[in-house]
């Protein structure tokens, strides 16, 4: 197994968060007394808990990894030291010294670990202090160093990284999304209360001129009542529409860390720049690349890979470990005051001759393991792709229910010019005229509805694409 250096690839969504030229780091935007689109997308990517929950994790990845690195090289230095300890000899006598001990090693990648260790002793009855110290290089021999603890801890700790920084990322885009839909579902609360407001004005007028008409015998209670059922439903709904929209302020106001005083802008939509860009969306292939460039499929393989590392352990478990020591102890100093050290070499091997089969059903369950992460992936495929073609028909639906809303708005507006001519021709009266600019004002509002929700699917199906994303070019100023 070799450990490779992946460059850090954020998603093209990213692309998409700096084409608002800020950083995302600006604590003003908070205390900002109006928040536009770009604002409010800052500003969620800041405060969101989970995407701080999961800038912590990513860092904590980091650390582990920083800390497995320095195990290849890095030495370790241990010390212990006893100012006074007090014995018996074998005469029965006391005696008292002090101990002094210091030791290091240094642990490399295949394995050889070399260390020193150094003992010095202080009699305070005769005031002699004798010392040695002992060198030792310890190899194994024969295995594989891809598979040494030192190197599975640095390959998991890589691992743990890439799934951090891609769970960072993919709640990146989500938040992102997210926010979007809600900043122009609480524009689509305030239009349909806007709207229901202007039909209580005319259901009042209705309900004025239908009494005026009951005195003068022209109608009879039952309209009354038509008119009074109307205008209460009209107002039962203003009163629905009101807490709705208060509920979904508060809720977004909550998730971008915003006051709830802030005044949202709408900037409107370039409609015809959204079109351009899902045109030329919809006729993008979708390639095998785009479809393994997907999370899920980057996580499947990484379990894979897993599973398959966690395999060549087990079967290494079982194989004969070989290993070549080879050390130097220095001798305590002679009488005559001369040091001398002596050199052993040392090759061994551990085997486990019987363990009731459990190494062998270890090896078993991995077996199978990897055999499932395997099916896992493959059928993954299928599962993405259809979900990359949802997407795409989901868009396909959300432009051709623009058009037709598109071909309704301009028969509406014909209506409506009609309507003024049949107006003041006397033909229909003034409250049937505002019966038709309520209509069309209703259908204006279901107009720009489905063209934020073409805005949203456009960017959930690009991104999934890998696709730049360029929203500045989308959302007017």
């Amino acid at each position: 197994m070799q450990t490779r250096k992946k460059k850090r690839f954020f998603p093209l969504f990213v692309s998409f968060i700096l084409v608002f030229f800020i950083p995302l780091l600006v604590p003003e935007v908070g205390l900002s007394a109006s928040i536009t689109l770009e604002d409010v997308i800052r500003m969620a990517l800041v405060n969101n808990k989970q995407i701080l929950d999961s800038q912590a994790n990513l860092k904590i990845a980091q650390l582990n990894l920083e800390r497995a690195e320095k195990l290849f090289g890095s030495p370790q230095i241990s010390l212990n030291f006893n100012p006074w300890r007090g014995y018996y000899d074998e005469k029965k006598n006391f005696e008292s010294s002090a101990q002094f001990k210091i030791g290091g090693a240094i642990k490399f990648s295949g394995e050889t670990d070399i260390s020193l260790n150094y003992e010095g002793a202080y009699d305070y009855e005769s005031g002699n202090y004798d010392d040695f110290y002992s060198l030792e290089l310890h190899q194994d021999l024969f295995q594989d160093r891809s598979l040494s603890p030192s190197a599975i801890e640095l390959y998991n700790a890589h691992k743990s990284v890439e799934k951090a920084r891609l769970d960072l990322e993919q709640i990146q885009k989500e938040i992102i999304l997210t926010t979007v839909k809600s900043f122009y579902e609480i524009l689509e609360i305030s239009d349909s209360l806007n709207l229901v407001k202007k039909k209580i004005v005319l259901n009042q007028e209705k309900l004025e001129e239908t009494i005026r008409k009951k005195e003068s015998g022209l109608v009879g209670q039952l309209d009354i009542l038509e008119a009074k059922i109307e205008l209460e439903e009209n107002t039962k709904q203003l009163s629905k529409l009101e807490n709705q929209l208060a509920l979904a302020k508060d809720q977004f106001y909550h998730s971008i860390g915003a006051e709830k005083d802030s005044l949202l802008i709408f900037s409107l939509l370039q409609e015809k720049k959204l079109r351009e860009k899902v045109e030329k969306l919809l006729v993008k292939e979708v390639t095998e690349e785009i479809i393994l460039s997907q999370s899920e499929f980057k996580k499947a393989r990484w379990t894979i890979d897993e599973k398959r590392l966690e395999l060549s352990k087990k079967e290494k478990d079982t194989s004969p470990n070989w290993s070549l020591s080879i050390g130097y102890t220095s001798k305590k100093l002679t009488p005559e005051g001369i040091t001398s050290g002596e050199w052993q070499a040392n090759v061994g091997v551990s085997y486990t001759l019987f363990d009731a089969g459990r190494a062998k059903l270890l090896i078993e369950t991995a077996q199978i393991d990897l055999e499932k992460a395997e099916r896992n992936f493959e059928n993954l495929k299928e599962d993405v792709q259809f979900n990359l073609y949802s997407q795409r028909d989901a868009l396909k639906e959300f432009l051709s229910q623009l058009n037709l809303l598109k071909l309704r708005r301009e028969q509406a507006r014909l209506r409506g010019q009609l309507a003024k001519e049949q107006f003041a021709l006397g033909v229909i009266s003034n409250q049937q005229l505002k019966e038709f600019q309520l209509q069309q004002m209703e259908l204006e509002n279901s107009y720009q509805l489905a063209l934020c929700s073409l805005l949203t699917s456009y960017l959930s199906y690009g991104t999934s694409l890998q696709m730049e994303l360029d929203i500045g070019e989308i959302v007017g100023k």
